[in-house]
């Protein structure tokens, strides 16, 4: 074997490690988690560090109206970045999301799917990025952006590579801790509409009770009529605020991230 196959199979070798450490500290990392924000900062997080990236973002699809959502970020900016909205198609992660192409930009200023639109909000200056879509079963959820080296080089193939591969565990991942996230606000919200239900039949009850002793000690009982009515008054509150907590009851957990079924 010549000198530059053998050094050319050792620096295969060494990104098969690379990219199988990076599998196994995401996989570790994730797995542990169960609150799904915490999934979404750790998955990112943890492709960040495996790409030595200055900045990352990790954006999800809003299916109701199709636009990238900024659900966590990180860098200089973050704290500018969350929650802002790309509408269907706009810039980098726009393009990757609809097309479900990742994509290399190793310098942003000579591609025209930059729109740097999200650079003059934040101040922040993209050189070099790498965008992956967040594919599962039932299409794409989102998309992850990591930006600038912190070497100071531009991203590579073998960088998106294995920002590929991580994602594609990634995405698994956060479609699971979805599932669980609408499972616990699902029983939640069974827990708090039943528990409604029978609280507002017991005041029901008590208030037609109330009622009939109030006109019982109108006629013979007059020094009771006051705390009846107080009682009356209470009850009348702790009803409003019965209805006031079952109509603020969650439909969604999360209006950014789509439906399970």
């Amino acid at each position: 074997m010549d000198q530059p196959q053998a050094t050319q199979d050792v620096t295969a070798l060494e990104r098969r490690i690379e990219e199988l450490d990076a599998l196994k500290n995401v996989a570790t990392i994730l797995n542990s988690a169960h609150d799904l924000h915490t999934v979404l900062e750790l998955a990112l997080a943890r492709m960040s560090a495996s790409l030595q990236a200055e900045a990352g973002s990790l954006l999800v699809v809003d299916e109701a109206t199709g636009e990238l959502v900024f659900e966590v970020a990180l860098g200089p900016v973050a704290h500018r970045l969350v929650g802002r909205r790309l509408a269907p198609g706009q810039g980098i992660a726009g393009w990757v999301a609809q097309t479900g192409k990742p994509l290399l930009v190793p310098d942003v200023s000579a591609d025209s799917r930059f729109s740097g639109g999200v650079d003059k909000a934040s101040g922040f200056v993209t050189r070099t990025l790498l965008c992956t879509p967040l594919q599962t079963g039932r299409g794409i959820i989102g998309v992850v952006q990591l930006l600038n080296r912190t070497d100071g080089h531009p991203f590579s193939q073998a960088d998106l590579q294995l920002l590929e591969t991580i994602s594609f565990h990634a995405a698994a991942i956060i479609e699971h801790a979805r599932v669980l996230e609408r499972e616990r606000v699902f029983a939640v919200h069974l827990v708090m509409s039943n528990f409604g239900e029978e609280f507002s039949a017991t005041l029901e009850s008590l208030q037609a009770h109330l009622k009939s002793l109030l006109r019982a000690a109108t006629h013979h009982n007059p020094e009771m009529v006051t705390t009846i009515e107080e009682a009356l008054e209470y009850l009348e509150t702790l009803r409003k605020i019965s209805r006031h907590l079952s109509d603020a009851l969650p439909e969604n957990s999360n209006p950014s991230l789509p439906p399970t079924s």
